[in-house]
């Protein structure tokens, strides 16, 4: 059957003084929308305009990228963006972000369109606060790992304005580091625990030994962590692109508290 137009359907409900669609829900917060849309399969999407009826109380803002019509919805401290194919109903791309002061938190997924699940899920902390990026590191980092914890006491060591230098950390590391040229003036050092696949890694230039940012690959959960030294300034992160929906939720009520 085919669907009755978004205007067409407007009308109605005015003759008939209120109706709507039947299973919808009224989502109160853009951080519910998010997890609304990535949890529906392919059989079933959501489209832009079933989700802006859920979010009656925002108005997104819209524009045209190639093939992909996007749109956002904004609060002060949130923003949920949603991509739908200009030639079919159906949102396809999602992707939600939560501000706390100097901290954030992105979660998105790709809803595939060849007949397969919602996949390809993902999140992207960015904090300048040492313990929530220790939480967070503790529930995605599932192995442990002794090359892990000289990353977390470097980084420690980072925030309390103590240079790292190379020779430190070839000391500390009971490691053989691989290095990699970069260039004329930058040189790249990776040290990896060869049991769990896990991977630490810094640059270094030719002109000094002080190392600004730190760099460890998770193997077993393919979680990238980043600390990074700017402006007198630390700044930690995360990446994954292995994320699922239940890891989102877990890290998202972390955020939260």
């Amino acid at each position: 059957m085919k669907k009755t137009s978004f205007f067409l359907g407007v009308f109605i409900c005015f003759i008939t003084l209120g109706c709507s669609k039947q299973g919808a829900m009224d989502l109160q917060s853009l951080e519910d929308a998010y997890f609304e849309v990535a949890q529906n399969t392919v059989d079933e999407p959501l489209s832009v305009v079933e989700l802006t009826e859920m979010l009656s109380n925002y108005a997104p803002k819209e524009m045209v990228d190639g093939n992909q019509k996007i749109y956002t919805f904004a609060t002060d401290n949130e923003e949920l963006m949603v991509s739908e194919p200009k030639d079919q109903e159906g949102i396809t791309d999602i992707l939600y972000t939560k501000h706390h002061d100097s901290n954030s938190l992105s979660v998105a997924c790709h809803i595939s369109s060849n007949g397969a699940d919602t996949s390809a899920s993902s999140l992207v902390l960015n904090t300048v606060d040492m313990d929530l990026f220790k939480v967070f590191a503790a529930k995605l980092n599932q192995e442990p790992s002794n090359l892990f914890d000289d990353y977390l006491s470097m980084s420690e060591k980072m925030l309390g304005d103590k240079p790292v230098t190379l020779t430190e950390i070839q000391k500390s590391i009971n490691l053989e580091p691989n290095l990699q040229e970069r260039g004329t003036d930058v040189k790249y050092y990776s040290f990896e625990d060869t049991d769990l696949g896990d991977v630490l890694g810094f640059y270094v230039t030719s002109t000094s030994e002080t190392i600004n940012q730190l760099f460890y690959k998770s193997n077993a959960t393919g979680v990238l962590y980043n600390t990074t030294m700017a402006n007198n300034a630390v700044m930690f992160s995360l990446s994954t692109e292995e994320a699922t929906l239940s890891n989102q939720k877990e890290v998202m009520s972390l955020f939260d508290k």
